[in-house]
């Protein structure tokens, strides 16, 4: 067996040979696969909408002295 830092199983092995490894983002399980279970991925993340991402102005009037860093 494996775990990641949160103790969370991330590899599982049997002695028959089967195994499973499970993938996680932001502590719920995104993925599984392996021999043991059919393959299967997690719909864990949230759908686009107008507040995700965060909301972003979409014009900028340039100023007298802008640079490219300044403005990005």
């Amino acid at each position: 067996m494996g775990a990641n830092r949160e103790g969370q199983l991330t590899t599982r092995r049997e002695a028959n040979g089967t195994a499973q490894n499970h993938v996680y983002y932001r502590g719920a399980e995104l993925a599984s696969v392996g021999s043991v279970i059919p393959a299967k991925i997690s719909d864990t993340f949230d759908p686009i909408s107008a507040d995700t991402p965060g909301r972003t102005p979409t014009s900028y009037v340039v100023q007298a002295g802008d640079t490219l860093e300044s403005v990005a």
